[in-house]
């Protein structure tokens, strides 16, 4: 479990509130619950995480705050901040996934299908240039959000087998447990 939070606090691609989101979903708690576990001094309020010294971009430090917002249930705040960051950088993947999470907790359905939609967009483009784990990953998580469960599992066991040492299972787990929230 450790390992997991650590994942979680320092994610190469900065995933702070999706992946908080998703082992949220995955333990049956809280994002207060999961928030709670989490270690990550500095990220939110400075250029610093957890005393290691690594400087963070303007973008990176929008993504903090948003994700800080998201946890703390201030919708319209994270919402804002991702807008921030998509103002700045309309091809950056996560801003489109965290922002689509923030508008299905703010019942914006259409917002977050456009949102989701976008990132999916954006991640087949990338996956024209190179096949990489994280964006079969991202494209997993976007197809979450739209609610193609099949699809969504396909490209995670995708993910998995150009990334062994990744532990996504906890994600299928989710996509199986959403799945039959659906239905």
């Amino acid at each position: 479990m450790a390992n997991l939070y650590k994942k979680i606090a320092i994610h190469k691609r900065y995933r702070l509130a999706f992946w908080l989101w998703a082992v949220a979903i995955v333990f049956n708690g809280t994002i207060a619950d999961a928030k709670s576990n989490i270690v990550f001094k500095g990220a939110l309020g400075g250029q610093t995480a957890g005393g290691g010294g690594m400087a963070f971009s303007q973008e990176q430090q929008w993504m903090f705050e948003a994700s800080g917002k998201f946890l703390h249930r201030d919708y319209k705040g994270a919402e804002e901040g991702y807008t921030k960051v998509l103002q700045s950088n309309n091809r950056h993947i996560d801003a489109y996934l965290q922002r689509a999470a923030v508008r299905r907790e703010m019942d914006n359905g259409a917002g977050m299908q456009s949102d989701a939609k976008t990132a999916l967009t954006l991640i087949d483009s990338e996956l024209q240039q190179r096949s990489d784990a994280d964006l079969y990953y991202e494209r997993s998580l976007a197809n979450r959000l739209l609610k193609q469960f099949d699809a969504a599992e396909q490209d995670l066991r995708k993910a998995m087998s150009l990334n062994k040492s990744a532990n996504w299972d906890n994600d299928l787990k989710a996509i199986a447990l959403e799945r039959k929230m659906v239905q």
